[in-house]
């Protein structure tokens, strides 16, 4: 079910409370995973970051400190964990990817709706 409802976020599918755009910035995407029943979850060794940082938020996992600014934030419904990965320093979704308890194959999305690659 929740790699059903990541597709449908992150092809632009319909959604009972709005619409999903591609590279929608991060702190929408935030509230419609809130919304869906989703809770930020910290990851044992997750990174520690400036709370002044536009890309902090409870749920970072790691930022790259390359040109494209790269983070992956970590969301958790139930048994089921799911990563998100953005780009830029005001961060926007590149793609998403559920790696714990998934029940449905393709498990990658990404947001550009530009193939699928399975885990």
């Amino acid at each position: 079910m929740a790699v059903l409802l990541l597709t449908m976020l992150f092809h632009g599918g319909a959604l009972a409370d709005g619409r999903f755009r591609n590279m929608m910035p991060y702190g929408e995407a935030r509230e419609m995973f809130l919304r869906m029943g989703y809770r930020p979850y910290m990851m044992p060794g997750a990174d520690i970051c400036d709370p002044d940082d536009p890309r902090c938020f409870p749920e970072l996992e790691y930022c790259a400190k390359s040109r494209t600014w790269a983070c992956t934030y970590t969301w958790r419904r139930g048994k089921t964990i799911i990563e998100v990965e953005t780009r830029y320093d005001n961060p926007i979704v590149a793609r998403s990817e559920c790696v714990v308890n998934c029940t449905q194959s393709p498990k990658s999305v990404p947001a550009s709706g530009e193939g699928v690659a399975a885990r």
